[in-house]
């Protein structure tokens, strides 16, 4: 797999040069999974983790509503930081998306679930697992909806 352009805000720098880029993406199938590339989710890298996947999943973005993020390389977050994550799968899910982060460090994870967001925050072990439980988790809605509208029926 190779890290893609997907055109949204290919030309703003989110972050200075020495630093490199804040996120790397790749689509696997309907899921795209970015890589933060970050040590800490703090203030500012929040903000702009919210800006570019936010973005991504507008129309003009590419429409990836289904995102799947390493928090691999990040050692801590700040209160900003968890905040934006909320914020993002929050507003992946007003679209008919879902948020699942996957690789996160053991640091980061007890502050998930310290605070609780272990429980509204999906999380997987590895890429492959997140993007596996998001499309499993589009066919469930999908299957819950057209129940709802009585196309399938038990028997």
């Amino acid at each position: 797999m190779t890290n893609t352009d997907h055109g949204y805000l290919s030309g703003l720098s989110l972050a200075s040069s020495d630093q490199g880029p804040l996120v790397r993406t790749r689509a696997e199938g309907e899921v795209l999974v970015i890589t933060f590339t970050r040590e800490s989710l703090d203030d500012t890298c929040a903000r702009q983790l919210t800006s570019v996947c936010l973005g991504y999943a507008e129309a003009d973005g590419g429409g990836w509503r289904r995102q799947a993020v390493s928090l691999g390389m990040a050692r801590g977050a700040t209160c900003a930081g968890l905040r934006a994550l909320v914020e993002i799968s929050d507003g992946l899910d007003r679209l008919g998306g879902q948020l699942m982060l996957f690789g996160v460090a053991a640091d980061v994870r007890n502050v998930l679930r310290k605070t609780g967001l272990t429980d509204r925050l999906a999380l997987a072990r590895t890429a492959q697992d997140a993007v596996a439980r998001a499309h499993q988790a589009d066919r469930v809605q999908s299957f819950s909806l057209a129940q709802g509208f009585g196309i399938f029926r038990a028997a």
